[in-house]
């Protein structure tokens, strides 16, 4: 079977041997699972069969996107006929713009005014913030995630602070000399001053000058003995005595997370839209339409007096742009004035151009002045480009049902049709072509538009089966 569209429609008929370029299988016949398993395949195979037929039919029809979804392709296009008329219903031949090009001021003017599609691109571009006249801000603003650690030092005692992700209890010996006394004793702690030093001291205590807040007493301890004298009975000892305390504090690794949003106050307002947005270095928005790109989840470790704390966002820094409209307007007013006058006085004097220009001085006041420029020298330009039509022979090389084409057709001769642009009005032939038109203003889009829009699908990965049709 082959794709026709007689009327623009496409619809199957059956075809002779010869017209077919391969047999094809859509179905489990070719094997298991196949048709799914190379679905999006046959999905381009068989919509480049539609398109290709459609094309046949009406070359003019062009094809600009093709989307495949699930089981469905997708193709888009325009018939190019429809850029030979404005909505109005005008016919203009669009040559006219290659000699006045200030012309396509006034007929774009006229589309606008004559368009009734309200969603039209046309439409869309009538209302932008250019052509309105509407002052227009750029402002930006951003969405951030900020985390800090902070590690906070309490007392046991005290009740602990709040936030905190994880704690940790240290306990620490100090020491506060007393002073040195004397006694008659044996020189040892447990029986100076009848015993009421205590012996067991803390190791690590660190000397002070004075007590520690927070400190608890832990007791007094005779120590650093000198300057012994041997007696009956008891010796004679000088000693030194340290007032012992201990004090518990607990080190407590605090999390802070602040989120910002200085966007917020630009989404609520109608006269703003979003131009563009970066998320972690991403676009997620481009030219006010989201690019679906998303950035992956991105951690970030933090440490404290206690640990490390890894924290994991889906976005940590968004930086948004917005364009917000303004009741002021343009006022391009003397500028348009002056242009005016430059363009209605601009005379070309062949090696020089001679133009008279108005502006305002400081106070406010216009005044005129000549000026002129040089010109190089100036070359005739033609109506069009200059293009010619060539044609040269090829060899087909198809296959059918029954092999080669060439055991089935009596000649495999055919021709190719080539347009080129003409180089000082020659026509560049290559070996083996012909010329069918000369170098001339050729009008021949829509032949030429059919000749290079041919899709690739309707003859390429064919696969073949045991030849019953399907």
């Amino acid at each position: 079977y082959k794709w026709s569209a007689p009327n623009g429609k496409a619809t199957l008929t059956e075809a002779p041997p010869s017209e077919l370029g391969g047999c094809y299988c859509i179905n489990n016949s070719c094997g298991n699972n196949m048709a799914m398993s190379s679905l999006s395949r046959v999905l381009g195979d068989l919509g480049g069969g539609v398109v290709g037929a459609i094309q046949a039919g009406d070359a003019r029809y062009a094809i600009t996107d093709t989307k495949i979804k699930d089981t469905t392709i997708a193709y888009y296009g325009q018939n190019s006929v429809d850029c030979s008329k404005t909505s109005s219903g005008q016919t203009p031949d669009q040559q006219q713009y290659y000699k006045n090009p200030n012309n396509m001021v006034a007929a774009s003017q006229n589309v606008l005014s004559s368009n009734k599609d309200v969603n039209s691109p046309t439409a869309v571009l009538g209302r932008s913030e250019l052509l309105s006249g509407n002052a227009v801000a750029v402002t930006t603003c951003s969405k951030e995630r900020t985390v800090s650690i902070s590690s906070v030092e309490q007392l046991c005692s005290e009740p602990r602070v709040s936030g905190g992700v994880a704690s940790r209890e240290t306990t620490k010996n100090y020491r506060v000399k007393t002073g040195s006394h004397r006694s008659r004793n044996n020189c040892e702690c447990e029986k100076a001053w009848s015993g009421s030093f205590m012996c067991s001291i803390p190791s690590g205590a660190q000397t002070v000058f004075t007590v520690p807040n927070g400190a608890v007493y832990i007791g007094t301890t005779a120590e650093g003995f000198f300057d012994r004298r041997r007696r009956r009975g008891d010796d004679d000892c000088s000693f030194y005595s340290y007032d012992y305390y201990s004090v518990c504090s607990v080190t407590t690794d605090v999390l802070t997370n602040k989120f910002s949003d200085t966007c917020q106050s630009l989404k609520s307002r109608p006269e703003c839209r979003m131009q563009t947005a970066i998320t972690d270095g991403v676009k997620t928005v481009s030219d006010f339409n989201p690019t679906q790109k998303t950035p992956p989840q991105s951690c970030q470790t933090f440490q404290g007096l206690v640990s490390s704390y890894p924290v994991c966002y889906d976005a940590w820094k968004t930086q948004e742009t917005f364009l917000c409209e303004s009741q002021s307007r343009f006022d391009f007013s003397d500028a348009t004035k002056r242009a005016t006058a430059v363009m209605s006085t601009a005379s070309n004097g062949g090696a020089t151009l001679q133009y008279q220009d108005i502006r305002k001085d400081n106070s406010g006041t216009w005044i005129t002045e000549n000026h002129s420029v040089g010109l190089p020298t100036a070359k005739s330009l033609p109506v069009c480009e200059m293009a010619c039509k060539t044609m040269a022979e090829t060899t087909r090389t198809d296959v059918v049902e029954n092999g080669n084409i060439s055991q089935n057709q009596v000649s495999t001769k055919a021709d190719n049709v080539y347009f080129k642009t003409c180089t000082n009005a020659q026509c560049p032939i290559g070996v083996g072509e012909k010329i069918v038109k000369q170098c001339q203003c050729v009008n021949e889009f829509s032949e030429a538009l059919g000749y290079m829009s041919t899709l690739k699908e309707a003859s390429q990965n064919m696969i073949c089966t045991s030849g019953n049709k399907r």
